[in-house]
């Protein structure tokens, strides 16, 4: 995968670096890849995230979505504070099935300023939350539908095999 070769060469430019453990066990969540993301929690998470994270991602090896939404659950109070909420734990939300609370907390988010939680919706874990009224509501409240309308400017997962409802109105180029 080429974002993991890239990650690859920031660990060797910058060996203690935080942030690339962090995003590797993002991007073993995105991937579905819950071993993995599972091996990384001990060194990326946040403290809320590493007694967290554990029993989500053993829910989903197992493929137990009951056991999933019950480990997830943590999170949506994890999110709704900023203080908290991570990238991370957005991302374990959405893996939980919480499409609304994923929304709230986007939104919670880009309304207090950190911007940076919005470019997780660009994530193959994030399809079905791209594809409800709730975020359609939320990207057109922020003035991406605009953009995005924009030619050249539209976004990847409107190129999607079965894309959100949203993407019918941008253009094609």
């Amino acid at each position: 995968e080429q974002s993991e070769k890239h990650l690859g060469e920031l660990a060797e430019k910058w060996p203690d670096s935080k942030a690339i453990p962090r995003r590797r066990m993002i991007h073993a969540l995105w991937r579905r890849d819950w071993a993995a993301a599972k091996l990384l929690v001990a060194i990326a998470a946040t403290p809320d995230d590493k007694k967290l994270l554990p029993p989500l991602l053993d829910a989903l090896a197992r493929g137990d979505a009951a056991g999933a939404r019950a480990a997830g659950a943590p999170f949506i109070a994890v999110n709704s504070n900023l203080n908290t909420a991570s990238e991370e734990s957005i991302n374990a939300l959405a893996a939980a099935g919480y499409t609304d609370e994923v929304v709230d907390a986007i939104e919670l988010a880009v309304n207090k300023g950190n911007l940076s939680n919005i470019q997780v919706v660009f994530s193959p874990l994030f399809a079905a939350i791209r594809k409800t009224s709730k975020f359609a509501t939320l990207v057109e409240k922020f003035g991406f539908m605009d953009y995005w309308k924009m030619p050249g400017h539209r976004p990847d997962f409107c190129n999607e095999p079965d894309p959100a409802a949203l993407c019918a109105g941008l253009s094609k180029t």
